[in-house]
């Protein structure tokens, strides 16, 4: 315990009621706040000539070096028949979800939105995009390239009632932009007010989840990770819906031809694509189902120490993505996704089954301690 606290700093608190935590918290307070490491330099993938005022439209040089793609149709990443082929080989427990999602895949995701909420509309870009222009230049230069994104398309040939939605952006750990498509506005006509959540239903897993799953394997027991990059991507939305993803950048227009991040439909249609490969992983690799969870995109298992079932699980998953059209993140960054070992961050908390421990990434806990100490700072009104 740190020498500077004292009795006395429990001021009017009930001696006899004194826990472990208070003392916890004493010596916690005492403590200077961790450092906020520096963000990551960003570095574009595409070398676009400089760009001085983004909210403006940019000259024929600048639109010469840019990407282009003008067709609006998009197509999964994932092939529908060798999916099925695999479930016939391995044998698949819910056929009807296979079902759906082989018609996801085939024909386009239906997203959902119905009714009066189809009807063009404007919405203007959020600060945030102008918080990260560069980052956001870039993504979308190489979302084009990847077949994710149409465009650009000069405004004055815009279609008749196609839905024009404004960006945010969150910047990720490694420096590059996270684009949100705004589909909840304008507020009262947007395309996610004509989408009925109830139909398109997402189960997660939990902490509580996972740590039975580790209480299962035992001390000492082996864990990986695995995630789905670009996970929505995979998935190409139906033709009749690519004109409710338009937007607005550089003073061109754009269309995001996949499932997009900000569309209330999109974690359903993509957590049925994920259980259905993580299924078919499960057979193949003959994984105990129960061992292994699923959080949206990110896949954690464990097994008990000495075992080489995780390695084979491991294996399975990235030979069925290979086969299928699934894209894996790399195991470089351990912070998305790591091979059998007994230490790593599952669900954003670090565990280590060597020691039976847990505790918060430094990273996340100096953020946090931040944004608290921010918020005790703020002037009342």
């Amino acid at each position: 315990m740190s020498d500077s606290v004292r009795l006395s700093d429990l001021g009017s608190m009930d001696q006899a009621t004194i826990t472990l935590w208070d003392l916890r918290f004493l010596v916690a307070r005492t403590l200077a706040d961790p450092p906020v490491p520096a963000k990551k330099l960003f570095t574009p993938k595409w070398p676009l000539p400089p760009v001085t005022d983004y909210r403006g439209k940019q000259g024929p040089e600048f639109w010469r070096a840019f990407p282009s793609r003008s067709q609006l149709g998009g197509k999964s990443t994932i092939d529908p028949e060798k999916l099925v082929d695999l479930a016939r080989r391995v044998g698949c427990p819910d056929w009807t979800r296979l079902e759906a999602v082989v018609a996801n895949l085939r024909h386009g995701a239906d997203i959902g939105c119905r009714g009066r909420f189809r009807e063009q509309s404007f919405s203007d870009n959020a600060p945030s995009a102008f918080e990260y222009p560069a980052e956001i230049t870039d993504a979308v230069a190489d979302w084009i390239t990847q077949g994710f994104v149409a465009g650009p398309f000069d405004p004055a040939t815009r279609p008749s009632g196609v839905k024009v939605n404004g960006m945010m952006c969150r910047q990720k750990p490694n420096g590059s932009a996270r684009i949100i498509l705004n589909l909840s506005a304008p507020s009262g006509i947007s395309v996610n007010d004509g989408i009925d959540t109830d139909d398109f239903p997402t189960t997660m897993s939990s902490t509580g989840r996972w740590i039975e799953v580790l209480n299962a394997a035992g001390l000492g027991c082996l864990m990986s990770k695995c995630d789905w990059a670009a996970a929505y991507k995979h998935i190409a939305v139906r033709p009749d819906d690519v004109q409710l993803q338009w937007f607005h950048w550089l003073g061109m227009d754009f269309v995001e031809l996949m499932l997009v991040f900000g569309a209330k439909s999109s974690a359903g249609l993509f957590d049925q694509l994920a259980k259905t490969v993580l299924d078919l992983v499960i057979r193949v690799a003959d994984f105990p189902a129960n061992q292994v969870i699923q959080y949206l995109d990110d896949i954690c298992g464990a097994c008990p120490a000495g075992s080489n079932a995780l390695f084979e699980f491991e294996a399975a998953f990235r030979e069925v993505a290979d086969a299928i059209g699934v894209k894996l993140a790399p195991t470089t960054d351990p912070d998305k996704a790591f091979s059998p070992c007994t230490k790593g961050v599952v669900l954003g908390v670090v565990y280590d089954t060597i020691d039976w421990t847990w505790s918060i990434p430094e990273e996340k806990l100096a953020r946090l301690v931040q944004q608290i100490r921010k918020a005790i700072n703020v002037t009342k009104l």
